[in-house]
Formats: structure tokens, sequence, C-alpha cells
């Protein structure tokens, strides 16, 4: 039986538990800890004193007795934009669940001659549009730093449910007569899986077998340059859909659509990948294929963190999911057979 006294309380101590429970502190440290071998019932009487007594377990001393900082670092570029604040959410809560505090350096502002981190981190996760000097900086103060782009999480989950809602909006824009898609992306590495997710869906097209469907892909790293080569892309040839795939490019592509004096929706139909506030005030509102970046946090904080460990049973729900709204429509003009 705990005694009354101590319920309640949140200063507990490994001692307080092993007088609760009526064994010594060697045995509570083992069951605890997860060592050794005790009896059923006597680890069942532990673990039942020490929830009645509220015990947590001392982080910085678990830290010093496995040699660890207790801590993950993060490094992020684009601080305050909305998918870093809930990317950073979910590598929160998986750093609590993992008994590790987050520390976080934005390299957009940190000095490039020193280090990203002032102190020890037991790993790194690198998330945003990272350029290819901040990846090798990373990479050069933890060799098994985990890189993770915008909507690039595909490589620790599988990537089968964003291909099925990619695949979802890109059959929406065949079937509304759309045959030449221009796909932009901010690393010549990512976007594989969207890319791949729209050439099958033009390969349905009836108009495939005779050459009238086609991938135009653009890679820049930054949102000017994107928008420069959206504007020299409708001048120079004719598409009639864009996918954005990032987020943060959005904006400016959608600029160089309206300087070129084109209506999303009508003249010209728009995907985005990533939702946000901005693109469902828009108007018309833009089309998304939309995920859950907290999810994304959650999920390479535990890779980072357990490099070894199978994430197939990882829990994601819904992560991707097409949403399609008033930016597609069909093409005002095709090209002749």
């Amino acid at each position: 039986m705990v005694p009354e006294s101590t319920i309640g309380t949140h200063s507990s101590t490994i001692h307080d538990v092993a007088r609760a429970a009526g064994v010594d502190k060697s045995t509570v440290s083992r069951v605890l800890n997860g060592a050794g071998s005790v009896a059923p019932d006597t680890r069942e009487r532990i673990w039942t004193a020490a929830r009645a007594l509220h015990y947590r377990p001392s982080v910085a001393a678990q830290a010093l007795r496995r040699s660890s900082s207790a801590t993950l670092g993060l490094a992020v570029s684009s601080m305050t934009s909305g998918p870093t604040a809930e990317f950073l959410s979910g590598v929160q809560r998986a750093a609590c669940l993992n008994s590790r505090s987050v520390i976080i350096a934005d390299l957009d502002s940190d000095e490039r001659d020193r280090p990203a981190f002032t102190f020890p981190v037991d790993a790194v996760v690198g998330w945003g549009a990272l350029t290819p000097e901040q990846r090798s900086r990373l990479r050069a103060e933890s060799r098994d730093a985990l890189m993770i782009g915008e909507c690039a999480v595909t490589e620790l989950c599988g990537g089968q449910e964003e291909h099925m809602a990619s695949m979802a909006a890109f059959r929406s824009l065949v079937r509304l007569g759309h045959q030449r898609i221009a796909l932009i992306e901010e690393h010549p590495d990512g976007g594989q899986v969207r890319e791949a997710a729209l050439r099958d869906a033009l390969q349905e097209s009836p108009l495939s077998a005779l050459g009238q469907t086609e991938v135009i892909r653009i890679t820049e790293s930054n949102s000017v340059a994107a928008a420069e080569a959206v504007s020299k892309l409708l001048e120079s040839r004719w598409v009639s859909a864009i996918a954005v795939g990032a987020a943060s490019l959005g904006p400016a592509i959608l600029g160089a659509i309206a300087e070129s004096e084109l209506q999303v929706g009508t003249d010209l139909s728009v995907v985005l990948f990533g939702d946000s506030e901005w693109a469902r005030a828009y108007r018309p509102q833009i089309s998304v294929v939309a995920h859950d970046v907290a999810t994304d946090g959650r999920l390479a904080a535990t890779r980072a963190l357990h490099p070894d460990a199978d994430l197939a049973t990882f829990e994601v729900g819904r992560h991707w999911e097409f949403v399609q709204r008033g930016s597609f429509g069909a093409p005002r003009f095709l090209p002749s057979c």
C-alpha cells in the first residue's frame, strides 16, 4: 500500500518509490530502466508506486549515465514560415516522448564560420529549403544528420500516400484536358514521387500515344528564381497547368502568372503541394495536395533519435490528401494533334 502522505507529490525520488514498494533502490532502478530480471509481481508493485507518487526520472541523470546530451538539434531555414512551426511541433512531441529537449538553429541568420549548435546534441534534423552549403555544414557537424525538405519525408514512411494523393490531383487535370504540365521543385533531388505520379497520370491520357503529353520540370531553390523561370516558360512555350512542389514558392509563382496576364482557373490551372491560409484566401482558391507537416516532424525526430527503428507501423493517419478548389479548369486552348 502506498502511504497516503506521499501520494500526489511531484518531487518524489527513487528512494520514495523504493520505500512505498517495499524494495531496495537498485531493484527500482532496474525496473524503471528496463534492465535486469525482476519478478512480475514486484515489477507491477514498483510501477504502481511510481505512478501513484507521480515519479519522473531525472533527464539530466539519465543523460549522464548513457553519455548523452539529452538534446535533439533542429536546423531550419525560413524560420518564420507556417510549415516550419508545424514541423517543430511534431519534433517537440517526439522529443518529449524520448526524454529529449530540442535546440533550434536558424541557418539563415547564423554565422557560417561557427557551428550551428553551440552545445552537443544527440542527433540533428535539417528542415526546409536548405542550400547545398547548409546541408554540407550540418553533415560536417553530425555524420548522421537527417536532411528533410518541405514535403519530403517520403523516404521515412514510404511514398504510397503521397503518390496516391498526387495521382488524384494529376488525374483530375488530365480528365479536364490538360496535356502539358509544369512541375516546379526546389531541389534537384526532390519530388521524385510527384514527378512519377504526374507521368503516370499523363500516360493514361489517350493523347499520350500521339506524343501530345509532356512534363516540364523546373528546379529553383528560391522564390525569385522560380518566378523568373515560370515567366520565361509562359512566354516561350505552351503549358496549361502548373504544379508547385513547395508551398514556399507558391506566392511568387502566382505573382509571375498574374504578371503574364493569365487568369488562374481559366487560362492556367494550378495545384500546390502543401496547404496554407493564403492558398485558401486566394481567389480563386488554390487546389492543393495537403499533408500533415506535424506528422513529418514526429517521424523525422523519431528516425533521427532511433536510426535503426522500424517505422513501418508508424501511424500517420491521413498524411496526404488532395483537395480540389477553384484553381482547376479546362484548358482554353488545346494544341493541334
